[in-house]
This record gives C-alpha cells, sequence and structure tokens, in this order.
C-alpha cells in the first residue's frame, strides 16, 4: 500500500494540510480543516499519510470518525496494514435482563481504553454511536486494572481476590479469555488481550515465574516477563455496589403492580442474592458509575487530532440508534424495572460535536466544503476513480494516453517483477517511454517527469 499512500504526500494540497495541522495544534483555539475531491483510493491514501504526519507532530491517541462500523473495520485494517499502530472501538449491546451474554465486545473495548489512558499513540477507528455510549470513567479504569512483574510480591489470595473484582470468573480450570482458577501457588490466568493463557507460579507471596501455557495440553510455552490485567467486563459490581442494587431493586419491587414486572423483579432478586454477578447488571451502569464517561473522555479535546469522515448520514444514523437505545432504556422505565434516575446510557449527539468543535479536526468529504463557521484550512484535491486493468491492456493504453495529456505522472503497480518488466516492454513497444522503478515504495516521485510513466510492482 505504501506505493499508493506515498503518491499523495507529493500533492501540494497535502503538504498544506499537513502545515495547517501543525498550526492548529499549536493554536489555544484550532479550527477545523476541511478536505474534499478525494476519490475511495485516494481517500484511503491520504488517511494513512495524514495519520502517519498527525504521529510525527503529536505521539499521542488519535481519533477516526467513520459512519458506520463496516467502514471503521475496514479504516482500522487498512492503517494496521501500514504499519500505523489504529484499534476499532466498538459498540456494545447493553444486557438489560437477566440472560447470559458474552463479553467479548466488552474486552475489546477495554482493551482500545486502557492503551488510550496509557497515552499511547494510536488511531482509534469507531463511530459517534460509539463513542457517545457509556463505559468506565476512566479513573475507575485506572483502579481496577494490574500490572505483574516476576520477582513482584503479591498474596495469591489477594490476587484471585482482586482478579474477581475486575470481572474474572473462576472456574476449575482456564478455558476461555476472562477466567482464572487457582491450585495452591499456581494461578492460571487469561487476560482479556493475550494469545494464550498465563500461568503465574509464586514462591511464597513472591511472582517466581510466568508463561503462557496452552489450555488444551497444559504445557508452558514462552516466559511471559509482565502481565497487564484489566477487566474482563464493563459493568463491575463491588460489594458495596450489589448491596446498592439491592436496595434498588427492593424500591422497584415495592411499587411494583404488575404481575409480569413482580415475577421479574422477584427472579432477579435471587440472581442478586447469589455469589456471582446478575446478568442484569448493565441496567444498573449509572449507579455502579455515577460519574458518566464515554470514550470521549479518555481524550483531551485541544491536544487530538480526530479526522472525521463527513457524510451527510453520519448524524442522522448515530442518532437513529441512540433513538432506539432510548427507547429500549425507557420501556424498561416504563415496566417498573429500572428506576428514571438511571436511564443513562449515552451522551447526545450534541456532546459529539462539542468534542469535533475543541479537536483540532480535519473533515474529509468527497464533494465540497461540508463544514459550517469558519475553517483555518480548505483543500481541494483533483483526484478520479479508476479500475482495475488486470485483463484490460486496451483500457489502461487508452487510460495512459488521456491522463499523459494532461500531463500528469503515471504509476503504474504490477503483480510481480515479471510483470512489470512485461508491461514495460509492451507499452515501449507501443511508443510510451516507461522507467522501472524499485517496488520499496521510497521512489522519489520528484524525480519522475510530467507525462512519464513510471512501473513498479508489489502490494499496493
Amino acid at each position: 500500500m505504501k506505493l499508493i499512500t506515498r503518491t499523495i504526500t507529493t500533492d501540494r494540497e497535502f503538504s498544506g494540510v499537513c502545515l495547517t495541522l501543525s498550526e492548529q495544534l499549536k493554536a489555544a483555539k484550532p479550527l477545523p480543516i476541511s478536505v474534499s475531491g478525494l476519490s475511495d483510493g485516494a481517500s484511503d491514501a491520504f488517511l494513512a499519510e495524514l495519520s502517519r504526519a498527525a504521529e510525527a507532530e503529536r505521539a499521542a491517541p488519535r481519533l477516526l470518525i467513520a459512519t458506520d462500523e463496516k467502514e471503521a473495520i475496514r479504516l482500522a485494517a487498512l492503517l494496521s496494514a501500514e504499519g500505523l499502530p489504529a484499534l476499532y472501538y466498538p459498540p456494545r449491546d447493553f444486557v438489560f435482563l437477566n440472560i447470559a451474554a458474552s463479553h467479548d465486545t466488552e474486552r475489546e473495548r477495554l482493551s482500545v481504553l486502557c492503551r488510550v489512558l496509557s497515552g499511547e499513540s494510536v488511531t482509534v477507528v469507531t463511530t459517534p454511536y460509539a463513542a457517545l455510549q457509556r463505559t468506565v470513567p476512566p479513573s475507575h479504569l485506572a483502579e481496577c486494572s494490574l500490572s505483574l512483574r516476576v520477582g513482584d510480591e503479591v498474596s495469591p489470595l489477594a490476587l484471585c481476590d482482586r482478579l474477581t473484582a475486575m470481572g474474572f470468573a473462576r472456574t476449575e480450570a482456564v478455558e476461555g479469555v476472562g477466567q482464572f482458577a487457582r491450585r495452591g501457588d499456581i494461578l492460571d490466568v487469561f487476560p482479556p488481550d493475550a494469545p494464550l493463557p498465563i500461568r503465574v507460579e509464586f514462591f511464597g507471596d513472591e511472582v517466581d515465574r510466568a508463561s503462557y501455557f496452552d489450555p488444551l495440553t497444559q504445557r508452558s510455552e514462552e516466559a511471559c516477563e509482565h502481565l497487564s490485567l484489566f477487566p474482563a467486563k464493563e459493568s463491575l459490581l463491588t460489594p458495596t455496589a450489589k448491596k446498592e442494587m439491592r436496595e434498588a431493586h427492593d424500591a422497584l419491587a415495592k411499587r411494583a403492580k404488575e404481575t409480569e414486572t413482580i415475577a421479574t423483579l422477584t427472579m432477579e432478586r435471587a440472581a442478586l442474592a447469589g455469589d456471582g454477578d446478575p446478568f442484569f447488571a448493565d441496567r444498573y451502569f449509572a449507579l455502579l458509575y455515577p460519574e458518566f464517561a464515554s470514550l470521549l473522555s479518555y481524550f483531551s479535546p485541544t491536544e487530538t487530532v480526530c479526522t472525521v469522515l463527513s457524510d451527510s448520514g453520519m448524524k442522522e444514523s448515530a442518532e437513529t440508534r441512540l433513538s432506539l437505545l432510548a427507547e429500549e432504556a425507557t420501556s424498561l422505565v416504563e415496566r417498573g424495572l429500572l428506576a428514571s434516575k438511571y436511564n443513562e446510557f449515552f451522551a447526545p449527539y450534541g456532546v459529539f460535536s462539542a468534542f469535533l468543535s475543541q479537536a483540532v479536526t480535519v473533515y474529509v468529504a468527497s464533494f465540497g466544503n461540508s463544514v459550517s463557521g469558519p475553517l483555518s484550512g480548505l483543500f481541494g484535491f483533483r483526484t478520479r476513480r479508476t479500475v482495475s486493468y488486470y485483463d484490460k491492456p486496451l483500457l489502461l493504453r487508452e487510460d495512459i494516453k488521456t491522463f499523459l495529456l494532461g500531463y500528469y505522472r503515471v504509476l503504474v503497480v504490477a503483480e510481480n517483477a515479471a510483470a512489470a518488466e512485461s508491461l514495460s516492454e509492451a507499452l515501449r513497444a507501443d511508443g510510451f517511454a516507461t522507467l522501472l522503478l524499485p517496488p520499496d515504495g521510497d521512489t522519489d516521485y520528484d524525480a519522475l517527469n510530467k507525462g512519464a510513466i513510471g512501473i513498479t510492482y508489489g502490494a499496493i
């Protein structure tokens, strides 16, 4: 991909964007930057190189906002393939009823939040809907996270209690993520972001040895010198919080009149009386964490570079999904299953808009300026969408002629070295002047004269 993405950096408009970005990062009140005229492929190249430039300017977490999850996943993969640190932050489904559900999405979100909280220079790719959903406050996540190294001293019993408080499930044997087990001086744990479970061996209260192990064979593999543990789910119940949940539940039960509501509350009250965490803990998110927090709470707006793929439907799409979530929660209140004071599972879209107004925001739109109000820069690229020319030699020649008449530089990427040489010979036979370029993506495109054809090969 570097072969293609680097071409965008030779454009005068890109240099202007980078210069303006640098200026706005130093400004007391940054103004947005508007970018337009990028076709699909050119937009990908621009986003990759802008992320690289932003990281060079400030090694801090960044945001890239897409309209939907499919596009966000694609862009995170695109940046990762470019060697740029990128993480996808997904939306989650809140579990409001006493039904068992997977916590995988929550763990993915918590992994991203931990890395942002640590100040890691990474691009977080997400959607407005996901960014506005309620989550664990930064201060609480910092308190609930744990770091262990070989040689550290910690009581195995205290560590078990800590893991339970972090939402890990105690089992006889560790088989999946978010579980732990203890046998004497050995504690097995499967952290959410680890490739394999980790076996911690104690000598008294000292961590004597730690290594990854295969859960099927139980055989230890490579050593693990450092364990970073973060919560296994978002709704964490302390004994105090569980007591408050029981009291809140009892208050609802006293007011309940409908038979179905009474039956549901009675069943859930039994779950609250048990040792484990109830499946419906998400319903009491506002009780567990009185301080509201979302993904945006983990970023300082004025110090954040935020790139937004402007789409006329972005706001409507987010507000529609937020409205559906609001309807689901309001239904619980109307049925007597949730006190209205706990009905707060997301921030309104206005919070997202306010964040963008304070951040160093780059709006990228295919056509025209999509931003109202003052701008720090307005940049328009001239790009056009092309097609794959595989098995289309005549179309390739016709398009090359058109580009050369416009005094464009032309870069053709072949599948491999042999294909590049064969294509070069064929074009020369047709009277075109070609230049074979190295495949490493470090070509000096300014040395390629306008009206010239460069041919290279490799992954794009």
